[in-house]
């Protein structure tokens, strides 16, 4: 379940094989992903303001570094960080 201020909660099923998504690129590397569909496709472009999707990684594929995934989530963190604090009003 992932949440972000002033969103409902977005609940993705893990165990779901969606459609594969070609040319999606994280940092350096581009291929293919499994994405998440279009619910989740909406709540993220909703919340960032801009089309965006959640893609997994076929769990055949070996990441190079966990860095990058940890790079992910600090960064969707920062987001909502920035998010809250100019709702605040900085």
């Amino acid at each position: 379940m992932l949440k972000a201020p002033g969103m409902e909660p977005l609940k993705v099923c893990l165990n779901k094989q969606y459609e594969v998504a070609d040319d999606i690129s994280v940092w350096e590397w581009t291929g293919s992903a499994w994405d998440e569909g279009a619910e989740a496709s909406k709540w993220f472009s909703d919340y960032l303001g801009h089309p965006a999707k959640l893609v997994r990684f076929n769990t055949g594929i070996v990441f190079e570094t966990l860095k990058n995934t940890k790079m992910m989530i600090t960064m969707f963190r920062r987001i909502c960080y920035f998010r809250q604090m100019i709702g605040k009003g900085l």
